[in-house]
């Protein structure tokens, strides 16, 4: 293990130490590391070990910097697309990146050897689901204000929510490279349907989810989809063998 890594697990270490009250454990709390309550303290210390990660993947944050070239090109066109592509791209990177990181340092080890339940991690990744989806909704809302575009508004934020919620339970419970696979297959297949089949049965998808009921379903997948998703990686992820 890299001197990086070294420091990171330690800190880890004292971060989680700290917030259970100054005692560390020697293995996951619980049988199998993931009975009993899941307890905010060490819910709020694993998002702050996986910023320490994705700190160390600087780079992945110029991505962000195209932002307002996307936001323009969608204004003039007077839809939302570019956008929605740009938002998918960014949560596709960061996650990915944590989980080839882990991966990499072997970090599963480091997650068993601390005082951590598996409803716990999964607990904080979920949260770092909702979290690029509030921060998705925060570029495409006003976007969607600036162009009239709500049908594509609604089209694109399910897309969204599929593919954080596909790469909750890949990332963490698959090889990057297979869960990366898997993921684009999954989220091809249904931006697929949704843009491809829609105006087969009805027309174009922005004109089909401007209509009341539409939209509603559409705003229905997506908690659909988050809470799937948390459901499906508690019980997969508690079922590997680390």
């Amino acid at each position: 293990m890299s001197a990086t890594m070294i420091g990171m697990s330690t800190g880890a270490v004292s971060v989680i130490g700290r917030c259970i009250g100054g005692t560390v454990l020697t293995g996951p709390s619980g049988p199998g590391g993931g009975s009993g309550e899941i307890a905010p303290a060490r819910v709020g210390a694993v998002l702050r070990l996986d910023l320490i990660v994705l700190r160390h993947r600087g780079p992945l944050l110029l991505l962000s910097l195209p932002f307002a070239l996307f936001i323009a090109m969608d204004v003039l066109a007077g839809r939302l697309q570019a956008i929605v592509m740009m938002s998918v791209a960014l949560g596709l990177c960061a996650q990915y990146a944590q989980g080839a990181v882990e991966a990499a340092h072997r970090m599963g080890r480091l997650h068993g050897a601390l005082p951590l339940r598996r409803s716990e991690l999964v607990g904080a990744r979920w949260v770092e689901e909702l979290a690029l989806v509030f921060l998705s909704c925060l570029v495409c809302v006003p976007v969607a204000a600036l162009t009239g575009d709500w049908g594509g508004l609604m089209a694109g934020l399910v897309v969204i929510c599929l593919s954080v919620s596909l790469g909750l339970p890949l990332f963490l419970c698959l090889a990057p490279e297979r869960a990366l696979w898997v993921w684009g297959l999954c989220l091809g297949t249904g931006a697929g349907a949704l843009y491809g089949g829609t105006p087969l049965l009805a027309g174009p998808v922005a004109e089909v989810l401007r209509e009341p009921a539409p939209a509603v379903l559409a705003s229905l997948t997506c908690p659909a989809l988050l809470g799937s998703s948390l459901a499906v990686t508690l019980r997969w992820y508690g079922r590997q063998d680390h």
